[in-house]
């Protein structure tokens, strides 16, 4: 039996409410991370749970001064899979609705929540998370960067062949390293090496403080071959290349993560493969 049983993900759940992040004797005095949310919207996730689990009976978010707002109503966006030892529920990131008496209205909160499902007669608690009237469940968040990452095969245990990707909205800025020329050589009849091929490669960089259920979660980056970033001035593309490094701080409770991935700005090689315009005089 595994000590530790949730999934290495941005929004982890417990069936033990004591194992969020907030209770480790490590944090209590020390958080200034927040976990972000928009405010009509949840994080993506993905619980793992026993091989054929009944559909959810309670579906609720929870302030931390327990404030409760029933999303039952939601229980229908909840999806499940299951497969030969556990079954998986996940949540894609879908708007969210709950009923104010009888009328339904768009989930538009802000504070700190945490989530719980109850699932077979389980209780099921997520990660704590801050919802920013700022951020709405679009691509680009004001002043924050987002951070999407899957994979098109399952990554053990994390189950993405349903089309499950996450996310994560950090509190930081993306800046530019040295650049740097890389060259591949072919050697001539003299034995002297002469470049068939170079790239200008420039390193972005970022660097966040996280807790240790993030860090987890980031360090996984690598491993997944789909990485999309968007940023504050509204630009996005997929990154590659990627290297997480973390340095642990404040007895553990904490790691400055510093996430650097690349980008080919000028590409050369000795064949001639310049490419043929379809039109030469387009404005004439």
């Amino acid at each position: 039996m595994k000590l530790i049983k949730e999934l290495p993900t941005v929004l982890p759940f417990y069936t033990d409410i004591r194992n969020q992040n907030r209770f480790k004797e490590n944090v209590k005095k020390k958080c200034p991370f927040q976990l972000l949310s928009p405010k009509n919207a949840f994080l993506p996730f993905i619980i793992q749970i026993p091989k054929g689990s009944p559909q959810p009976t309670s579906f609720k978010l929870i302030s931390l001064n327990g404030t409760e707002t029933d999303l039952s109503n939601n229980i229908p966006i909840l999806k499940a899979i299951d497969f030969e030892d556990f079954a998986y529920c996940y949540y894609k990131g879908e708007d969210l609705i709950f009923k104010h008496e009888i009328i339904e209205q768009d989930l538009n909160l802000k504070g700190v929540f945490y989530i719980e499902i109850i699932i077979g007669g389980t209780k099921y608690f997520s990660e704590v998370f801050v919802m920013k009237e700022e951020i709405t469940n679009s691509e680009f968040p004001n002043d924050f960067i987002k951070i999407e990452y899957w994979d098109s095969k399952d990554i053990e245990p994390i189950r993405y062949r349903n089309g499950f990707k996450q996310e994560i909205y950090l509190d930081t800025f993306i800046h530019t390293s040295e650049p740097e020329i890389e060259e591949e050589t072919e050697p001539d009849g003299n034995n002297n090496l002469n470049p068939t091929f170079s790239k200008l490669v420039i390193k972005q960089k970022m660097e966040v403080l996280v807790p240790d259920f993030v860090k987890i979660a980031l360090m996984t980056l690598p491993m997944h071959e789909e990485i999309k970033v968007f940023d504050q001035n509204k630009r996005e593309g997929k990154i590659d290349r990627t290297k997480v490094t973390p340095t642990t701080v404040a007895n553990g409770a904490f790691a400055t993560l510093e996430i650097v991935f690349e980008t080919d700005i000028l590409t050369k090689t000795l064949c001639d493969d310049n490419k043929i315009p379809t039109n030469e005089n387009l404005w004439i």
